[in-house]
């Protein structure tokens, strides 16, 4: 049971069948690149896709995802910076529930787990050991990417560094 539930949340955080393409031609394949995306999203182009008559970011969370409690919280974003702090606070909840040591067990009562019977409540830890192999390689690939990703903002911080200090460099030097 725990391994389904597992499997749950390696669903919501890997590429999905179906994609979100952003007007912009960013193509959107899972909750990382939807984070990304809003990180640097131009206002309108958050109102493009989120308005009054539709909103693209939350429907797709809900079909192609299908991480239905996200999709609820989305619906009060008003703007893209609003939107990435309800994804990020998602991701950073699914990913320390799938990444956490070992399921804890009362000790006064071993045939009592804490957790509700049918969903995964956030206190309780998981065993990797314990896990299947399909599920332990869907968690490394995961965390690969999201090393993959924090990579690259480290070169684009370090890259706007560079042209920051050189504009600065410039400016104090004609003064």
């Amino acid at each position: 049971m725990l391994e389904k539930e597992v499997f749950k949340i390696v669903d919501f955080l890997k590429n999905t069948n179906k994609v979100l393409v952003l007007r912009n031609g960013v193509v959107v394949r899972n909750l990382y690149d939807l984070r990304l995306a809003l990180k640097y999203m131009d206002p309108s182009i958050y109102y493009n896709h989120a308005n009054s008559k539709r909103n693209d970011f939350v429907n797709w969370v809900e079909i192609a995802v299908g991480d239905i409690s996200l999709a609820k919280s989305m619906r009060s974003a008003r703007n893209a910076k609003e939107l990435f702090s309800i994804v990020d606070k998602r991701i950073e909840f699914l990913t320390s529930l799938m990444l956490s040591p070992v399921l804890k067990v009362s000790e006064s009562r071993p045939e009592q787990v804490r957790k509700p019977e049918g969903k995964l409540a956030p206190e309780e830890d998981i065993d990797f050991e314990k896990l299947s192999p399909k599920v332990k390689a869907e968690i490394i690939r995961i965390e690969e990417e999201m090393g993959n990703e924090r990579f690259k903002r480290g070169i684009i911080n370090f890259i706007i560094g560079i042209i920051l200090g050189l504009l600065f460099g410039f400016l104090l030097g004609r003064m």
